[in-house]
């Protein structure tokens, strides 16, 4: 099992993959090593392998250069597209979707948190009351309707469907 962590020499980078010395030090050309150590007035390179290891095992044939080339035309016009759609008011940005969703939680976090001024005076009442299943009842429906005031709000269209 090879290890991520080994540092290997161009020499045995080469052995290990069954490439050309040469050929793998073309791949490696202005890559830094990791490490390196003098042997006998020689400097060597020492790469570690799971840095390395993608750069010499991608596909060198035309068939599979030619499908990398493709896919990577395809995510650019993707891109252009997502841009001009952008552009053009036909989507919207992470950006603007972040901060419409952060103000949609401090508006519910604040009528949450605002309920009891709001309701405090119909709250009082409904714990003035003797008859306990009443006030259950009576508590139940605040509730209920205090919280669809806030799904209310949540379920309001977004600012950018607005304008539209």
């Amino acid at each position: 099992m090879s290890n991520p962590n080994d540092q290997l020499t161009i020499s045995a980078l080469a052995a290990t993959y069954g490439r050309d010395r040469r050929t793998v030090s073309r791949m490696l050309r202005g890559m830094a090593p990791s490490s390196t150590s003098d042997y006998r007035g020689r400097t060597l390179n020492r790469y570690r392998r799971g840095d390395v290891e993608a750069v010499i095992t991608a596909p060198t044939d035309h068939d599979s250069i030619k499908a990398a080339f493709e896919r990577l035309h395809g995510a650019r016009a993707d891109t252009l597209k997502l841009k001009r759609r952008l552009r053009d008011g036909d989507a919207i940005s992470a950006d603007v979707l972040v901060a419409e969703l952060f103000n949609r939680f401090v508006t519910t976090r604040s009528a949450m948190l605002g309920f009891t001024n709001k309701h405090g005076g119909q709250f009082m009442q409904i714990q003035g009351l003797e008859d306990r299943s009443k006030a259950r009842a009576d508590l139940k429906a605040l509730l209920r309707r205090a919280m669809a005031e806030i799904g209310l709000d949540l379920c309001q269209p977004f600012t950018w469907e607005e304008t539209k």
